[in-house]
């Protein structure tokens, strides 16, 4: 600032002689310009030079090779332009005012001393009348020398200045700084201090974190000792575009800048920090005292991490000395909950955590540490850890870990790294099952020493020890898995070494395990052996496993084979494959260029008595990185003429992509393994397209012919085509199939939603059946009843996000007969009507009606709570209302209930019943009324003829009106009643 003001002083010199000079000889002729500039330095004790000078001070004046000494700073200017008119006594107006090659040097070094308190300027009384425009300002190449610092270089600074009423202002200026671009606009008043700012600072380097700041500052006079007082307000654009703001409001006094209700969050992010500081720059090194109040900070974007923080973070001091306190707390699942407290020191060169104390994984954590950057960097610590819960490291987990951890490493420059690391493991349980430990490494000489490796637990031993750089052995040993890992089970165990001497690794591995069990998986026998050799860059690896089986599957292979040969950047995987006369082979070989994995697939066979032999011709690059993954065209070929084709590429970070599926020829019999009950025969011919990126398409188009059957249950499918089209203009999708008894099914599935590859948001579907076969209930019917006929039915609805289901529809059967088998022989009825008509959406509603010619039927509808929402749920506290009427001759009724305890029955029954109330509690009543009826009952072997039973049905109670029968001679008659609880007598 004083040197700022020394050079204001000869500016200022300048223009007030430009405005008062003794008469238009100074101001208007060269001569009395030359004298002037001649004259300034002995006036303002300054050496000035001038190479040259042209023009005037009243006109347009150009100077050249300036050079200008005071005390200790100097300047060096190559050309200065002023073009300027004198509009009155004190007003001046700068059309355009250019400097090139400005060269500021101080020599004089900073000295600590306390810096005098800040005062706002104070004008002279000629300053503030005088009215300055500057209409085009032009500085290029301005660089300001400092000892002991960088070099500050700026390319440019451009725009307009103007000073009135003793204001000074810009409307529009730009600064250029390397890659740093800064543009904007300020008002500053020197007379009643204000300052207002808008600036906005980019930046055009590709390394840096931010991209733009946008700073905005309204700053006024305050009360008392406050020189400024306002709100400022920073925004600040990461690279990766997010945007972070800080508003706060400023006070600045002599010897203090407080910063107030500081407020830092991103917009459209959870979280928000505020912030107490103040910076006293009254003393020799200026002080900073803060707070930073952190609440549900949300940082997963940043640390790919669920780091949620809230807490609070004091310090004081500067950068050659601080010290403070935090009391941090991270919420988020498992092992990301914790909380952490400690005090802390720093310096320039070190940095101290002492008392730190916090709570992890319902555990308590008690420690200190030391870091240093001196000659290289230290680090000391010492972490203790009691109650430590495994299960938030993995739900399976549950136990009790109690833990030690000492450290001091030491690398100093170009020296290697020296350190111990110990960790002990006392007093703990995994699984409730006793476990303890103790490591204690060695670094030196750039070499790793095992001092001890120990981890001992129930049928659980690891060990190890040994100088890598010679020979490091190790051996590990779980007789029960099932002991440490819940939904597991067998029996494992390994023995090794490694070297690694003249920066080549030579190592040996053995792993064995057996009766192995992971969730539904089960492995009867496993082996993993290999190595590698000093004398060569490649490893070889063989993995074996005995009878893999899988119980949700049903899923056996009797002997998988894995095999590795090479290095990382070239190598060769080998899988196979073999179940009884089944078998398969995979073979890939490539190698990892640093960001991707590229090779080839260059064998995939399998053979199966069923599906026969299958290979691949011819082999089929494949790219693979942590953005792309792409098959070049992959075709299978059958030895009954099968085909299939598969090609893609997709971009996992852009998640763009396309991939296609062809096939020909296919045995159906393929998904046999995923049918269960259901056997599968035939061909099928097909395609799918994908492609996902600006506009989203699929395309698929699937035809098949064969046979599917379940049981006693049997279809011949001649012809059946899928069509579907998906992109921009929405959905739309067929189905078409025909049955060998002319029988067929159609159905289409549309919506207007254009293709996001997600299940559409609202659509519309179909689905009708024509000629269908009765006989395809048969595997539900009984033994002795066998059905004849055809059944149309169809449907229709739609569907709307977050509501149910919106159907209807209807079915009929035509020309239909019901065989019944008795000892007598085979009895036949003829379906005169029968038909459901259908609804449902909140509620299932519909009617049934069914027609026996001559032995009559009966007729329902029902209304019940059941919304067309998965998973299907009765509204348990919703009305219930269903109507029965019948009015049908049966005959053989009740030996199909009762086929043990009565044969040879017929008879007549008329029933008129309602049932009302509520799932939960629902209500049945009508009339019921059994007459002409006769059965066989063969355990006595008594003939009742003549039956008649009538009552009444209120609720919970059964009344009989009448009962009669006859047998022989005898004659039986009588009446009662029935109470009823949950639907079962309770008299």
């Amino acid at each position: 600032m004083v040197k700022l003001f020394r050079y204001t002083i000869v500016l200022t010199s300048l223009l007030a002689l430009l405005l008062l000079g003794s008469g238009s000889w100074i101001l208007y002729s060269p001569g009395g310009t030359s004298w002037l500039l001649q004259k300034l330095p002995e006036w303002t004790g300054t050496e000035l030079t001038i190479g040259q000078i042209e023009g005037t001070l009243g006109g347009t004046l150009q100077l050249k090779n300036i050079e200008l000494h005071y005390q200790e700073e100097q300047l060096h200017l190559d050309h200065f332009l002023i073009e300027n008119q004198l509009l009155g006594p004190l007003t001046l107006g700068i059309k355009q005012l250019h400097a090139e090659n400005l060269q500021i040097k101080s020599t004089s070094k900073q000295q600590n001393s306390p810096p005098e308190p800040f005062n706002w300027p104070q004008l002279p009384w000629l300053l503030e009348r005088l009215q300055v425009n500057i209409s085009d300002i032009n500085l290029q190449a301005i660089s300001w020398q400092q000892p002991d610092q960088e070099t500050l270089q700026i390319e440019r600074v451009q725009g307009n200045l103007h000073w009135q009423n003793s204001r000074l202002y810009s409307e529009n200026f730009i600064l250029q700084s390397g890659e740093l671009l800064g543009s904007g606009s300020f008002s500053c008043g020197l007379k009643r201090p204000t300052l207002k700012v808008n600036v906005q600072l980019k930046t055009e380097d590709s390394a840096s974190a931010w991209k733009k700041l946008q700073l905005k500052a309204d700053l006024r006079q305050g009360s008392g000792k406050q020189i400024l007082q306002g709100s400022v307000a920073l925004d600040i654009t990461a690279a990766e575009g997010e945007v972070l703001t800080a508003i706060a409001e400023l006070e600045l006094t002599p010897k203090r800048l407080k910063l107030r209700q500081l407020q830092l969050n991103q917009p459209n992010q959870p979280g928000v920090i505020t912030a107490e500081a103040h910076l006293d720059f009254g003393q020799t090194t200026p002080e900073l005292t803060g707070q930073l109040q952190l609440n549900q900070l949300d940082l997963q974007a940043e640390t790919g991490q669920p780091v949620n923080l809230s807490g609070t973070i004091q310090i004081k001091g500067n950068l050659e000395k601080y010290s403070g306190q935090f009391d941090l707390k991270n919420h988020g699942p498992g092992v990301a909950d914790a909380q952490l407290t400690s005090n802390f020191t720093g310096t320039l060169e070190n940095f101290s955590l002492e008392n730190l104390r916090g709570q992890w994984l319902g555990g308590i954590l008690n420690g200190q540490a030391q870091i240093g950057w001196k000659q290289g960097w230290q680090l000391k610590t010492q972490l203790s850890g009691r109650d430590i819960n495994p299960q938030g490291l993995d739900p399976q987990l549950s136990g009790q870990l109690n833990l030690d951890l000492q450290a001091d490493f030491d690398s100093g420059d170009n020296k290697p790294l020296q350190g111990l690391l110990q960790l002990q493991l006392d007093h703990s349980t995994l699984l409730n099952h006793p476990l303890s430990g103790i490591a204690e490494l060695h670094w030196q000489d750039n070499s790793l020493q095992v001092k001890q490796l120990q981890l001992h637990g129930d049928g659980i031993l690891l060990q190890a020890d040994g100088n890598y750089a010679e020979k490091l052995t190790f051996t590990w040993q779980i007789e029960a898995l099932e002991k440490l890992l819940t939904d597991s089970a067998g029996k494992l165990s390994g023995t090794g070494w490694l070297s690694w001497q003249q920066k080549k690794l030579t190592a040996d591995l053995l792993v064995t395990g057996e009766h192995l069990a992971f969730h539904d998986w089960q492995l009867d026998q496993f082996s993993l052996q290999g190595g590698k050799k000093t004398d060569s860059d490649t490893w070889q690896l063989q993995l074996t496993g005995n009878l893999l089986h899988n119980l949700q599957l049903n899923f056996d292979i009797e002997q998988t084979t894995v095999e590795f040969n090479g290095n990382l950047d070239n190598h060769q995987l080998t899988l196979n494959l073999l179940q009884q006369q089944s078998s398969a082979s995979v073979a890939l070989q490539g190698g990892w260029d640093g960001e991707s994995w590229r090779g080839e697939l260059s064998t995939l066979q399998g053979e199966d008595p069923h599906l026969g032999h299958w290979h691949l011709s011819p082999a089929v690059p494949v790219i693979l990185s942590a953005d792309q993954l792409t098959i070049e065209k992959l075709s299978l070929y059958g030895d009954h003429g099968e085909e299939l084709h598969l090609q893609g590429n997709y971009q996992l970070k852009q998640q763009h992509g396309a991939a296609s599926l062809h096939w020909h020829n296919l045995n159906l019999s393929l998904f046999q393994p995923f049918l269960d009950d259901w056997h599968i025969s035939g061909q099928s011919d097909g395609s799918i397209e994908l492609e996902r990126n600006q506009k989203n398409v699929i395309h698929a188009q699937i035809t098949a012919a064969g046979e599917v059957q379940n049981q006693q249950l049997e279809f011949k499918v001649t012809q059946s085509e899928i069509l579907l089209d998906w992109d921009e203009s929405g959905l739309q999708s067929s189905l078409q199939i025909r049955l060998a008894n002319n029988g067929q099914v159609k159905g289409s599935l549309t919506s207007a939603e254009k293709n996001n590859f997600t299940w559409p948001q609202q659509g519309q579907l179909q689905l009708n059946g024509d000629n269908l076969p009765l006989s395809m209930f048969q595997p539900w019917l009984p033994a002795e009843m066998k059905m004849d006929g055809s059944l149309d039915w169809g449907g229709r609805g739609d569907w709307k996000a977050a509501e149910p289901l919106n159907l209807k529809g209807e079915a009929k059967v035509k020309n239909g007969q019901i065989h019944w088998q008795e000892e007598e022989g085979l009895r036949t009825f003829d379906i005169s009507t029968a038909e459901l008509d259908w609804q449902w959406q909140h509620r299932l509603q519909g009617n049934v009606e069914l027609q026996l010619r001559n032995h009559g039927g009966f007729k329902t509808s029902f209304d019940l709570p059941l919304a067309a929402t998965l998973p299907l749920r009765f509204d348990p506290d919703t009305s219930v209302n269903v109507d029965l009427h019948t009015n049908a001759q049966s005959v053989g009724l009740f030996p199909l209930f009762f086929p043990n305890y009565v044969q040879k029955s017929r008879a007549q029954l008329n029933l008129d019943l309602k049932l009302t109330g509520t799932w939960q509690q629902p209500i049945l009543q009508g009339d019921f009324h059994l007459l002409d009826a006769k059965a066989f009952l063969p355990a006595v072997g008594i003939q009742l003829d003549s039956i008649e039973l009538q009552g009444k049905i209120t609720d919970n109670h059964i009344e009989i009106v009448k009962l009669q029968c006859k047998s022989g001679k005898g004659k039986l008659e009588g009446s009662g009643h029935l109470e009823l609880q949950n639907w079962y007598p309770t008299n």
